[in-house]
């Protein structure tokens, strides 16, 4: 429930129009569906009361037992020689059974040929007993007939009526399911953030960016030892300024890749872009794309992993972090590559952010390192667009 005497914006979880629809259509579903019969039987029963055919078929069904057991002894009195035959072998009682589909059987716990001129005929048996038909159980079947089929088909035909009165609800269903989503959404980041001790970023409309702390919240998880916090600066500067971090020890990256997390040292200086070295397993990869996870998760309304973030609001967040290949693709993972890096540039703005990892590999180390810082210098001198996107 949402308490109407707080402060929240209003505006976040508007009232759900149609309110007086969905209201109906809940009434219209708990007078019509038995819940926990439901569930007891595994699938959509009808409530009592709701049609009078169902009921007077239930009401026979329920008193079926005790009906059959009349019937029993009346087949025992009509056939005095299966009397005979049950005390032979010590059997007092013979049962008359329903089951559905199969109708009504005289069930007896021994199969004689003789039973045949007693007008029994065999159908089938189970491991603890012979089942049989006689005049009388046809008359059953012709009388009650196949009452639990018919019990479900009466449920089927007044649940396909509910089906169409749902339909005219459709447009409440659809709001109700919008809000819904959203509050499972505001929910669900509410309580990510207040368990994982995330911190609300400040967004502003002037480009930058300056995260104290950040982490990535998936490998944090992760990671066996303490993940080790970074920070990030990006901010608007003179051209062809970049940032180039390159102080990881040997001892540190030893360590992160003993506990799976990030080693970096946390980079002070801000530039337009930031350029990033280090040897393998050092926690590079994880740096760039916690970085893109903190933006994301700032810009849709959510708290953020780390101690303290400032962010600029961004247009474009594009990455050439990952390749997949496939058969049905019939490109290189180098060419794959370089498309996504194009795409980037066309549409990059001055408030758009890149993050590019080991982009130029699957081709000449000398051609790979070229393009690469082509790409670099382009972003940093952006021509005819004005002020340089952040890389």
């Amino acid at each position: 429930m949402i308490n109407s005497g707080d402060n929240s914006d209003p505006s976040v979880l508007p009232t759900v129009p149609f309110h007086n629809r969905i209201e109906q259509l809940a009434s219209l579903l708990e007078k019509t569906i038995a819940v926990d019969a439901s569930r007891f039987h595994h699938r959509v029963v009808v409530q009592d009361g709701v049609d009078a055919t169902l009921d007077e078929l239930r009401l026979t069904y329920s008193g079926l037992d005790n009906y059959l057991a009349s019937v029993a002894l009346e087949v025992r009195q009509a056939l005095p020689t299966l009397a005979a035959i049950l005390q032979e072998h010590e059997h007092r009682y013979n049962s008359v059974l329903y089951f559905p589909q199969l109708g009504f059987h005289i069930a007896l716990p021994f199969s004689k040929a003789r039973l045949a001129a007693l007008g029994l005929t065999y159908r089938f048996a189970s491991p603890s007993a012979h089942y049989y038909k006689h005049a009388i159980m046809t008359r059953l079947d012709e009388t009650l007939g196949d009452i639990y089929t018919r019990i479900v088909d009466r449920e089927l035909d007044l649940l396909q009526s509910v089906r169409e009165d749902v339909l005219h609800y459709g447009a409440a269903m659809t709001a109700l399911a919008d809000r819904l989503a959203d509050l499972d959404a505001l929910a669900s980041m509410a309580h990510t953030a207040r368990i994982l001790g995330w911190v609300r970023p400040h967004l502003t409309r002037t480009r930058g960016i300056h995260i104290e702390d950040g982490r990535h919240p998936l490998v944090e998880m992760a990671c066996q030892g303490d993940f080790i916090p970074n920070d990030i600066h990006l901010a608007p500067t003179p051209r062809d300024a970049l940032a180039v971090h390159s102080d990881l020890t040997e001892e540190a990256t030893k360590a992160s890749h003993d506990r799976g997390g990030s080693a970096f040292r946390r980079p002070h200086r801000a530039g337009e872009g930031i350029l990033l070295t280090g040897p393998n397993s050092s926690g590079k990869s994880v740096y760039v794309k916690q970085t893109g996870v903190i933006v994301f998760l700032s810009h849709i309304g959510s708290y953020v992993p780390a101690r303290r973030a400032r962010i600029g609001m961004v247009d474009h967040l594009m990455t050439r972090l990952q390749t997949s290949e496939s058969v049905s693709r019939p490109e290189s993972a180098f060419v794959i590559d370089v498309r996504q890096v194009a795409h980037a540039l066309q549409i990059a703005t001055p408030r758009s952010l890149l993050l590019m990892d080991e982009f130029g590999k699957g081709t000449d180390a000398g051609n790979g390192i070229s393009l690469f810082c082509g790409v670099l210098k382009y972003l940093l001198n952006f021509p005819k667009r004005g002020d340089d996107p952040s890389v």
